[in-house]
């Protein structure tokens, strides 16, 4: 019943056709007496028995693959929070570009990259550094709403809408 009025909302909130919106379900859980909780995924849209003890399954695989044990059987799983997202593509001309300031003048600042890949001397540019061209981390890109942090094993480029796409390395 309540993913039901959810999607009928998030139609009306974002438009279109109830088929062109993709919906993704998620539950926030923990043990009893933890003060976090994991997120996990899920499919059903109705939470009967079996549909919550499969959540639950999930819950504990990933909190054992995240933090190398579960609380399985010793204490009880709680559902703190569901989460019903709804996300639609929409066709763009390209006009809402990223629109780039000013570049700054170029710096760098030593960076430390964690105990594998140790502190660098890295470029801090600003996104109107970048193109559509890949450019080899690490970098910083700075801007007045945020910092992107580009490791040394990453490239950094722009999308045709001045979005920054940060590729990682292949996994072996």
């Amino acid at each position: 019943g309540t993913f039901l009025e959810l999607t009928d909302r998030i139609a009306r909130i974002i438009g279109g056709e109830l088929d062109g919106i993709r919906f993704q379900r998620f539950a926030d859980l923990r043990f009893q007496g933890q003060a976090y909780e994991l997120t996990v995924a899920f499919e059903d849209d109705t939470l009967d028995e079996a549909a919550l003890s499969d959540i639950a399954a999930r819950f504990e695989r990933q909190h054992l693959a995240r933090y190398g044990h579960a609380f399985s059987g010793e204490f009880p799983v709680e559902l703190v929070n569901l989460r019903l997202v709804g996300t639609r593509e929409v066709e763009t001309s390209g006009s809402i570009r990223y629109q780039a300031g000013e570049p700054s003048k170029n710096t760098t600042r030593k960076a430390y990259f964690g105990p594998c890949a140790g502190s660098h001397l890295t470029p801090v540019i600003t996104r109107s550094v970048l193109s559509e061209t890949p450019r080899q981390g690490p970098l910083i890109i700075e801007e007045y709403e945020g910092t992107a942090v580009v490791p040394p094993d990453c490239t950094a480029q722009l999308d045709k809408l001045g979005n920054i796409i940060i590729t990682l390395p292949e996994l072996a």
